[in-house]
């Protein structure tokens, strides 16, 4: 354990506990690059996406079309990133500037309670609520676009769940005679030829 602090009183009526620790297991790589759809939403950066597109103008010295598609896509996700890595750090802020704000509103309101004090707490908990609200919508639309994609697929689910069901039936060893024979069910149940 590295370390471990309380939090302030944010959203209900609790306090949240961080405990940073190290893991035990080396992290599991990223997963593969997918578009936040939700950024087409935003008449801004698709205005900030057609000044890059039309600024980019490599046609002429491209030796075909399928390495000018290819140069394209790695300079639209590499702008799509960017964006999206800067408006998660903006909010990131915001969320870390609000936390600040209600600390400090409740080490106020604890000294003085003003109705004055209680309404600037109770405004500044409904916009960290409010975020995590965000937040929280945006995690469950990309949780049923997953679904979306692959729910009727025979794909990473039904590989996995396959890979689960398999691995229930895996029979470690079997001592037969005096002979230990190890491997899975399927090669078990073979019968062996006796010479």
């Amino acid at each position: 354990m590295v370390s471990c602090t309380i939090g302030s009183i944010l959203i209900s009526d609790h306090a949240h506990i961080t405990l940073i620790a190290t893991p035990f297991t080396k992290a599991h790589r990223a997963p593969r690059w997918r578009l936040n759809s939700s950024l087409l939403s935003e008449p801004t950066f698709k205005e900030s996406l057609r000044d890059k597109l039309s600024q980019r103008t490599n046609s002429p010295s491209s030796p075909s079309a399928e390495f000018l598609w290819e140069a394209l896509k790695a300079f639209l996700r590499c702008h799509i990133t960017q964006h999206a890595s800067w408006k998660k750090q903006i909010a990131k802020n915001r969320q870390a500037t609000l936390q600040g704000k209600i600390k400090e509103a409740e080490g106020n309101f604890k000294l003085n309670m003003s109705s004055a004090n209680l309404m600037l707490l109770s405004r500044l908990k409904y916009e960290y609520n409010f975020s995590e609200s965000k937040k929280a919508e945006f995690a469950l639309f990309r949780a049923g676009q997953k679904q979306f994609e692959e729910g009727d697929k025979t794909s990473k689910m039904l590989a996995g769940y396959i890979k689960i069901k398999e691995l229930a039936c895996v029979i470690p060893a079997i001592r037969e005679s005096s002979i230990l024979v190890r491997g899975t069910a399927e090669n078990i149940r073979q019968p062996h030829n006796s010479k």
